[in-house]
């Protein structure tokens, strides 16, 4: 139950609450681990806590990276609300470039990508001349 509430915690945090409560998040969405622990919401929990959470969590909400002068570091992968200036992300400018792009949804998802979703990504494929049959 514990590590649910840590987890919940540094998700609002991370996510959308570091300007709130005072934590100074980096361009790449990171957060000095010690900065966190600092905060009179997570100060009963301590550093094996936190790389549990991260480590035990299944949708791997978090990345947790090491940094020669700050310490170690936490950021969230995804859901961001905050203005995160570079997630360390390469934008696809040519399709020609990734000859082969896979993007993994759940079985229950699939029906709802096939008849919704292709509406709004039709120009990727026409411009290259690619069909339906090019997606698995």
């Amino acid at each position: 139950m514990a590590d649910v509430k840590l987890s919940k915690t540094l998700s609002f945090i991370l996510r959308h609450g570091a300007n709130k409560v005072g934590v100074t998040m980096d361009s790449e969405g990171f957060v000095p681990v010690n900065e966190l622990l600092a905060l009179p919401q997570l100060r009963s929990y301590k550093l094996q806590d936190v790389h549990r959470v991260v480590e035990d969590n299944s949708k791997q909400r978090f990345l947790l990276k090491e940094d020669c002068q700050r310490g170690l570091l936490i950021r969230a992968n995804q859901g961001h609300s905050l203005d995160v200036a570079n997630l360390d992300l390469t934008p696809i400018t040519r399709a020609a470039d990734y000859p082969t792009v896979v993007h993994e949804n759940g079985t229950e998802s699939y029906s709802f990508c096939i008849r919704d979703s292709w509406r709004r990504w039709r120009h990727f494929w026409n411009e290259e001349n690619l069909q339906r049959t090019d997606f698995y």
